[in-house]
């Protein structure tokens, strides 16, 4: 994977939200992969921010090769490259070492931390997923006696551009916007229509949201009829 050649420029606002932070992620769960990281540790150490988003410009997987002979294993990769409301565009292929896969990746897409150190909120774009524990197998030989009983990837992340981001210690709430492009015009110009795009949804979004996740559902503490039969055994 080779270093592709962009100007980036990013677009940080700070917005006034007149919700609870997570109660957006209902405007963008339908959206193609769309995540929530809700923080519910304390504000003041590690759980300080919350991140949602969703329609990452590319995803990628990699499930581990069972191999008969020792030594790490490789791993079958997918790729998923999404333009705008394109369709998108699949590529799969073998390799003998994903982390070094998401190495280049990261390089190929990353801008400079330098340029963005003095932001107020930690994550401005990037790579968000997991590593699961299988992973282990490449980069080591460990027993392998577990089922793969649910199929999914041992390496699974989306690259976004864009993400709302809620400071809990402050209460202030960012969204980010990275735009990419040939030239410094034309990536300001894709971060701006990116920024209002979402501007404009947020602000449909709070004049007729849905009701909160947790009206309307009844207590466990209220009076619940219960009709139970019991035979004698004898």
């Amino acid at each position: 994977m080779t270093r592709r050649e962009y100007v980036p420029a990013h677009i940080l606002e700070r917005l006034s939200i007149k919700l609870e932070f997570h109660r957006y992620y209902e405007l963008f769960r339908r959206q193609p992969y769309s995540f929530l990281l809700d923080s519910a540790s304390d504000p003041q150490k590690l759980g300080r921010y919350s991140i949602l988003g969703a329609n990452p410009f590319m995803v990628y997987k990699a499930k581990r090769i069972r191999g008969d002979g020792p030594g790490p294993h490789g791993a079958r990769v997918e790729i998923l490259e999404r333009f705008g409301e394109e369709k998108p565009t699949a590529v799969h292929y073998d390799v003998a070492d994903p982390f070094d896969d998401v190495r280049n990746l990261i390089a190929a897409h990353h801008v400079e931390r330098r340029d963005y150190s003095g932001r107020p909120v930690p994550f401005l774009a990037g790579a968000i997923g997991y590593l699961g524990y299988e992973a282990g197998y490449f980069v080591e030989d460990l027993p392998d006696t577990g089922a793969d009983d649910l199929g999914l990837p041992d390496i699974y992340l989306m690259f976004v551009n864009s993400a709302l981001v809620h400071c809990h210690r402050t209460g202030a709430t960012y969204l980010s916007v990275l735009g990419r492009g040939p030239n410094d015009r034309l990536a300001h110009a894709r971060a701006a229509h990116t920024r209002d795009r979402v501007l404009a949804a947020l602000e449909r979004f709070e004049k007729s949201h849905p009701p909160a996740w947790d009206q309307g559902k009844p207590s466990a503490r209220g009076h619940v009829p219960v009709t139970a039969q019991f035979d004698e055994a004898g």
